[in-house]
């Protein structure tokens, strides 16, 4: 899955509600996610973030930035 730009402040982030309703749909699917969402390192600290939120949910997390 890629995700390339939210709408979270500032721009162009993902925020916590959005990368938990992404998580919610992935429930027991293998994924790969990929972070496009470069200005502002914005890719580096979403993808962080979701593989965070998917730890708390005892989810497997492959690797992270």
């Amino acid at each position: 899955m890629r995700l390339h730009e939210g709408r979270a402040q500032p721009w162009p982030h993902y925020g916590r509600t959005a990368l938990t309703s992404w998580l919610d749909r992935l429930t027991g699917v293998p994924t790969y996610v990929y972070f496009n969402n470069d200005p502002g390192g914005a890719a580096v600290t979403d993808a962080t973030t979701m593989a965070l939120l998917a730890r708390r949910r005892g989810m497997d997390v492959s690797g992270t930035p």
